[in-house]
């Protein structure tokens, strides 16, 4: 590696003084005889002065305040919608569990609720979709309250 290399990739630490004074020597003999890498100094020069008049901004306490407040309704959040997918998760491995162990018994089923109604089989099919229709629509509005409680969540979020 030559000595132009060498010096080029020590400027940014000559810039910040981070130099041992015999590189910093060595490196500020080669910049008087280079202009390519005075030009390149001098940038990094600027660039950590700039660097350095940006301010440490720390949040006004009445905002960290608010933070925390976001912070602390956003995990209230991801919790209600963690449980709420274990719960829909339950239902759905229910009535899969229940189709399984169901399906050997839908023709003994049919006929012995055909025979007591009187209906045809498609009849009993049909009114069978309805019921488990029907239980879908009571599971979903279990779920109801748990769902606008996500949504009220979401409303103090928009309000803070």
């Amino acid at each position: 590696m030559t000595e132009h290399e060498k010096t080029q990739k020590s400027l940014a630490a000559l810039a910040a003084g981070a130099l041992a004074p015999e590189e910093e020597a060595r490196a500020r003999a080669h910049l008087a005889a280079c202009p390519d890498c005075a030009r390149e100094a001098q940038v990094w020069r600027r660039l950590l002065g700039a660097i350095g008049r940006i301010p440490a901004t720390v949040p006004a306490p009445a905002r960290l305040g608010r933070i925390a407040a976001l912070a602390r309704a956003r995990r209230q959040e991801v919790l209600a919608r963690r449980w709420n997918r274990l719960v829909l998760a339950g239902l759905v491995l229910y009535g899969w569990a229940l189709f399984v162990v169901s399906w050997p018994l839908l023709p003994a089923a049919v006929d012995w609720l055909g025979s007591r109604l009187a209906l045809p089989w498609f009849a009993v099919v049909i009114l069978g979709l309805g019921l488990w229709w029907s239980f879908c629509w009571v599971i979903g509005l279990a779920l109801l309250p748990l769902l606008r409680q996500t949504e009220k969540i979401d409303l103090e979020e928009k309000v803070i």
